[in-house]
C-alpha cells in the first residue's frame, strides 16, 4: 500500500513537471504560460486558458488586444442611464475589416471579437464566399437595458456592461452581402458562411445566439461573454 501510494505521487509529480516544462518551453501559441497572440492560430485548449485569463486580467488582455488589428482606445468610465462602466475599450470603425461603426466594449469581449474575425470569419468568407470580408455590420454593444426576448423581467442584459455584441451581417470585397434576417434560412453559399461563422463563433464565445434561438434574434447574432455556455 505504501509503495502503490509512493508510486501515484511520483506519477502525479512527473506529470505535472512534464505539463509545466511543455507550457514552459513550448512554442507561445501552443504555450498556456505564453501571452495571448491574437495573430496566433487558435489551439482550442490553450487558446482557451488564455482568454480566460483575459477575462480576469485586464494588463493581460490589453497586451493581447494590442496584438490585434482593433484600433483600440482606453475608457476609464462611461455611463448611460444607471449604467456605469470603468477601464472599457472605445474600438474604430477604420480597421480591416471596417466595423459600420464605432463601439465600447469590454477589453475581453474585444479580445474574442479580435480572434472571431481573424480565425473564424476571414476563414468562413474564403471558403464559402471566395472573397475577404471588408465590412461587419453590428448593431450596438452598450446598452443599458434588461434582456429581451424571454418576457418581462429586470435582469439587466450583457449588453448593459457592454459585455455583448449584436452583428446583423457581412459586406465582402466583392460586394456581395450575407444577412442573418435575409440569408440565414437559405441553401445558398451565404447561408453555408453564415452557419460556419455561427459554429465558429461557439468555440470563441460562451453565449451565441442565432435566428434559431428566438424572434428576438431573426435579424443578428448575439455574442457574450456571460459565465455560462450557451450556443444555439
Amino acid at each position: 500500500m505504501r509503495r502503490a501510494t509512493l508510486t501515484a505521487i511520483t506519477l502525479a509529480v512527473l506529470v505535472a513537471g512534464g505539463g509545466y516544462l511543455a507550457g514552459r518551453f513550448a512554442p507561445p501559441r501552443y504555450s498556456p504560460l505564453a501571452p495571448l497572440d491574437v495573430r496566433d492560430d487558435v489551439v482550442p485548449l490553450v487558446t482557451a486558458v488564455k482568454l480566460a485569463r483575459a477575462r480576469t486580467d485586464l494588463d493581460y488582455c490589453r497586451r493581447a488586444l494590442a496584438t490585434s488589428a482593433f484600433k483600440a482606445t482606453p475608457v476609464a468610465e462611461i455611463s448611460s442611464k444607471q449604467c456605469v462602466l470603468h477601464d472599457v475599450e472605445r474600438i474604430a470603425a477604420d480597421r480591416s475589416p471596417a466595423f459600420n461603426a464605432g463601439f465600447i466594449a469590454t477589453c475581453p469581449l474585444a479580445v474574442d471579437l479580435a480572434l472571431f474575425v481573424d480565425h473564424v470569419v476571414q476563414l468562413a468568407a474564403q471558403r464559402d464566399m471566395h472573397s475577404d470580408v471588408a465590412r461587419i455590420d453590428q448593431l450596438g454593444t452598450f446598452a443599458c437595458r434588461p434582456i429581451v426576448g424571454e418576457g418581462p423581467t429586470a435582469e439587466l442584459s450583457q449588453h448593459a456592461s457592454a459585455n455583448a455584441i449584436d452583428i446583423a451581417g457581412f459586406t465582402f470585397a466583392d460586394g456581395e452581402k450575407a444577412m442573418v434576417a435575409a440569408d440565414w434560412q437559405g441553401d445558398d453559399a451565404k447561408a453555408r458562411f453564415l452557419h460556419d461563422v455561427h459554429d465558429g463563433a461557439c468555440g470563441i464565445f460562451p453565449v451565441v445566439l442565432s435566428p434559431d434561438f428566438n424572434a428576438a434574434h431573426r435579424n443578428h447574432f448575439h455574442f457574450d461573454l456571460s459565465g455560462f455556455h450557451f450556443g444555439r
